[in-house]
């Protein structure tokens, strides 16, 4: 498949549906493989390619964390903590930032080990793709 860019004017699915291209780029957000350094380590290429199978589920698991948080919103350390994953995740919420699906507020809360964190909230793309 063709990746074409998150935000396109309009797109086709499979079915041939014409559909507004937010949607579309919301569903292929869960299909786009995990980033890698380019000019990192092997070891970092390597770490992208064995993650590319689950960060999918990783980013629509994150994305319905914050929609259930509701108008409260969630921080990624709440997510972590509530899923037990490791802190290397903390790409999926901004992968899911700048595909729209969710929004970071000016709400700060604290973490487990007391630093300030960002308090994020599903937008109205991000509640429809988490259905």
């Amino acid at each position: 498949m063709i990746q074409l860019p998150l935000f396109a004017a309009m797109a086709s699915s499979t079915t041939g549906y014409r559909m507004p291209g937010f949607v579309d780029a919301a569903r292929r957000v869960f299909d786009t493989p995990a980033p890698s350094r380019r000019a990192g380590p092997d070891t970092s290429r390597e770490a992208a390619r064995a993650l590319d199978s689950a960060v999918g589920r990783l980013r629509m698991d994150a994305l319905r964390h914050v929609v259930n948080a509701g108008d409260g919103g969630s921080t990624f350390d709440s997510w972590r903590a509530a899923r037990g994953h490791q802190s290397s995740q903390s790409g999926r919420f901004s992968e899911l930032a700048d595909a729209g699906l969710i929004e970071a507020t000016d709400r700060r809360r604290p973490t487990v080990a007391g630093h300030m964190a960002r308090v994020f909230v599903a937008t109205q793309a991000g509640r429809e793709a988490a259905r």
